[in-house]
C-alpha cells in the first residue's frame, strides 16, 4: 500500500515538473520572438530613415535680421551673415526692396562707419549672403531667381564678378566653393581657401558685351530663372561639382560647367566633409523661390 502510495506521488510530481518546464518553455519562445521582432522592426525603421534622403526648403513666413555669427541669429535653420534682413512668404523670399528706413539702427550704423559698398547703410542688401546652418555633404542645391534691380553705384565691389551664386560646402567666409552666374556673362565654379580664390572653371553662357556702365548685367531682369549645383565626393580626395541653368523656368535643366577639386591644387585639400550651403547676391534686389537642398540618395552622412 505503501509503495502503491509512493508512485502515485511521485507520478504526480513529474506531472507537474514537465507542465511547469512546457509552460517555461514556450512562454520564454514567445518572448524570444516578440523581442526579436521588436529589435527587426527597430532595424527596418532605422534602414528606412538611412534610405530617406533630407530635404530643405524656404520657410514659410518669417523675417530674418542679419548677425554676426550663426550662433546667434533669429532662425534655427538660416542665418543671415549680411545683407540687413531677408523676407519669407509662402516659401519664397526676397533681399530687401529699395531703399532701407535712414531711422533703422543698421542704416544709421552703416552710416557713421562710412561703408560705401552698401552706399552708407541706404542698401545693405548690396552684399546679401545667406547660410543654411544644416550640414551637407553630397547633394543637389537649386534657386530661381528673379532681379528686380541691379545697382548702379560706383563702389569698387560692383564689378564684373558680381553675380547670383550658391555656398556649397561653406566651412565660413573665407573656406567655401562658389558657384554661380556672373553679370559679365560668365558661369563659374571657384574655391575660396584661407581667403584666397582659386578658379577652377569659367566660360561665358552669354555672348553679350559687358561693360560696367552701359551694359553692366547680362542675366536676365524681372524674369525667373533657375540655378543649380551638385557636389559628389568622388574618391578618397576629390570632390566634383557641377553647375546647371533653367532659363525658362520650366524645370529643364541645362548643364553649363563641372570641375574637379583632387586636392592638389587649387590652394591644397579638397572640401570633403559635410558642411554648410546657402545663398550669394551682389548688389541686387532680388527675389529666391523653389529652394531645394536633397542629398544624394544612399550618401552616407
Amino acid at each position: 500500500m505503501y509503495s502503491d502510495m509512493m508512485k502515485i506521488t511521485a507520478v504526480i510530481v513529474f506531472c507537474i515538473a514537465l507542465i511547469l518546464w512546457v509552460t517555461f518553455f514556450f512562454d520564454k519562445k514567445i518572448l524570444m520572438e516578440e523581442t526579436k521582432i521588436t529589435v527587426t522592426s527597430h532595424k527596418e525603421i532605422s534602414k528606412n530613415q538611412e534610405r530617406t534622403p533630407r530635404i530643405e526648403r524656404f520657410p514659410r513666413d518669417v523675417k530674418i535680421s542679419q548677425k554676426n555669427v550663426s550662433q546667434i541669429s533669429t532662425n534655427d535653420k538660416w542665418w543671415l551673415s549680411a545683407g540687413g534682413y531677408v523676407y519669407f512668404e509662402d516659401g519664397t523670399g526676397h533681399t530687401l526692396i529699395g531703399d532701407l528706413s535712414p531711422n533703422d539702427p543698421r542704416h544709421v550704423h552703416y552710416k557713421q562707419s562710412g561703408k560705401s559698398s552698401v552706399e552708407y547703410g541706404r542698401r545693405p542688401q548690396n552684399i546679401f549672403r545667406l547660410v543654411h546652418r544644416g550640414l551637407w555633404q553630397d547633394y543637389d542645391q537649386q534657386t530661381y531667381f528673379k532681379i528686380d534691380y541691379y545697382s548702379d553705384t560706383d563702389d569698387m565691389q560692383r564689378n564684373k564678378s558680381n553675380g547670383v551664386f550658391h555656398f556649397n560646402r561653406y566651412i565660413d567666409s573665407d573656406n567655401v566653393y562658389y558657384t554661380g552666374l556672373r553679370v559679365d556673362g560668365n558661369v563659374v565654379i571657384k574655391k575660396k581657401k584661407n581667403g584666397t580664390y582659386h578658379t577652377l572653371f569659367i566660360e561665358p553662357y552669354s555672348t553679350e558685351k559687358f561693360n560696367k556702365d552701359q551694359n553692366r548685367n547680362l542675366l536676365p531682369k524681372n524674369e525667373w530663372f533657375g540655378l543649380k549645383s551638385t557636389l559628389r565626393n568622388i574618391d578618397d580626395r576629390s570632390v566634383e561639382i557641377s553647375v546647371f541653368v533653367d532659363w525658362d523656368n520650366d524645370g529643364i535643366w541645362e548643364l553649363l560647367g563641372s570641375a574637379v577639386d583632387g586636392g592638389r591644387k587649387y590652394g591644397g585639400d579638397a572640401f570633403r566633409d559635410a558642411s554648410h550651403t546657402g545663398i550669394r547676391t551682389d548688389f541686387m534686389d532680388a527675389h529666391f523661390s523653389k529652394y531645394e537642398i536633397s542629398e544624394k540618395p544612399n550618401t552616407p552622412m
